[in-house]
């Protein structure tokens, strides 16, 4: 008799050894966000199997929300984060991925009341703060926009995101030279950023400073090699370029650039 019930317990042993596994693999696509066609089937089936509730639950809705969020389906992206915070009210990515939705949707004051809340669960959570700035930054509130990015450089001085965001609305303001320091501590942290270099030379082209902008934009022209065609359309529907269109920033296209930064780079 001991042979068979060892043999069952061994069955039962292997059944939920598999049964783990399995499920062990669904989780591990679930989380693969970046690869939605992937991760919505897993996390699906978590959801639907039953197995799951309070907290765990919570994960998978959440991953499926921010999987739908990179396909586009941002309804169902909304959707699934408000079940995910419904089943756990302190999900703090549950937060900063509906409030990254709603500024997708246009939903800014909602997106302001997530970040907050988000902030409220993890108060040193950077990204948070940099992501509300920015929508502060796109409402006009420019106080409170800097007092976001100055608050997570404080946390993280080498936020170079922060320093980008910060410089962009110091340029904004009209506060160039300012902006010229974060866009410049932004490249030291990330010398390859060619939006650093193109609003760096857009910040020099502002203060007058010709040598310094055409110096930004040939690196950025170096890291962005269609850069120099977008350029050439740009300056020539201002008037101030006439050539062709070949991303070649020659003598044609030099000199149209230095009567663009003579008008004030308007």
């Amino acid at each position: 008799m001991r042979y068979p019930l060892l043999l069952i317990w061994v069955l039962v042993f292997l059944s939920k050894t598999a049964l783990a596994a399995n499920w062990q693999e669904v989780t591990g696509w679930c989380k693969q966000t970046e690869l939605p066609t992937y991760s919505i089937p897993a996390c699906t089936e978590a959801i639907n199997s039953g197995l799951w509730s309070g907290e765990k639950l919570s994960w998978f809705y959440t991953n499926r929300g921010a999987a739908y969020h990179r396909l586009g389906k941002y309804n169902l992206a909304v959707k699934d984060a408000n079940e995910s915070l419904r089943l756990d009210p302190n999900n703090l990515e549950g937060y900063h991925n509906r409030a990254t939705t709603n500024v997708v949707l246009g939903n800014l004051e909602a997106a302001i009341t997530d970040y907050g809340k988000a902030i409220q669960l993890d108060p040193n959570l950077v990204i948070a703060y940099i992501d509300r700035g920015g929508v502060y930054s796109r409402l006009g509130n420019f106080e409170r926009a800097m007092g976001d990015f100055d608050h997570a450089i404080k946390i993280n001085p080498k936020a170079e995101i922060a320093y980008l965001n910060r410089g962009s609305t110091y340029g904004m303001l009209g506060k160039y030279r300012q902006a010229i320091d974060d866009f410049s501590k932004a490249i030291s942290l990330n010398p390859n950023k060619a939006f650093a270099y193109q609003m760096r030379a857009l910040s020099y082209c502002k203060i007058g400073d010709s040598e310094k902008s055409l110096t930004d934009t040939d690196m950025l022209i170096k890291l962005d090699s269609g850069y120099a065609k977008q350029q050439q359309q740009y300056l020539k529907d201002l008037g101030f370029y006439t050539g062709a269109i070949d991303g070649q920033f020659g003598p044609g296209t030099l000199e149209a650039k230095r009567k663009h930064i003579k008008a004030g780079c308007s």
